[in-house]
């Protein structure tokens, strides 16, 4: 409730609230409202002046193909997923996690090995990493759990960890809809 006070005050007169924007689409996506978290990222994708960079449009984009992933409405995610694509390198981390969203593996699997290839990998393994407070969440965030750990069993990918790093285990809670 006071997340959607604060999304009706005028982006113009407080460009900052664009973060809590966007974080809104996270707080949404945790609660399994997808409809919502859609429905909210297509609004701020469709403002004229949003306030967002580059990175945070990533961000946009991905609560939109994302939710409508896990909403099983694909031909709605498509295009957002699209956008994301082309924008790889403003924010690898969102495309990442569409594409598990969308349940593509492959994609996801050759991205995480260009990322950890590229100037983020430090970001990457930070995300690699096994933590083990992990709450249980909506169904469908098991499911992202189980597309990640199939992603990282991968050979290619497990080859490009070992390149620049190792997976430890570490007592600490991670949220799967953000860290990737």
């Amino acid at each position: 409730a006071l997340m959607k006070r604060l999304l009706a005050l005028p982006f113009d007169q407080n460009p900052e609230l664009i973060s809590m924007s966007i974080n809104a689409i996270e707080v949404m996506m945790q609660a399994g409202k997808h409809a919502e978290a859609a429905a909210h990222s297509e609004a701020l994708a469709a403002r004229p002046k949003n306030y967002a960079s580059p990175f945070g449009m990533m961000w946009i984009w991905g609560g939109a193909a994302c939710a409508y992933s896990l909403l099983g409405k694909p031909d709605k995610a498509k295009p957002w997923l699209v956008k994301l694509k082309a924008g790889e390198k403003d924010n690898g981390a969102a495309l990442t996690r569409a594409l598990l969203c969308a349940n593509e593996l492959d994609a996801a699997a050759a991205l995480l090995v260009r990322r950890l290839g590229g100037p983020d990998a430090s970001d990457v393994l930070v995300a690699v990493q096994d933590y083990q407070l992990v709450g249980k969440g909506p169904a469908n965030l098991t499911e992202l759990e189980h597309r990640w750990a199939a992603v990282l069993a991968r050979p290619e990918v497990k080859a490009a960890i070992a390149r620049h790093g190792r997976i430890l285990k570490l007592p600490l809670a991670r949220s799967y809809y953000g860290a990737f």
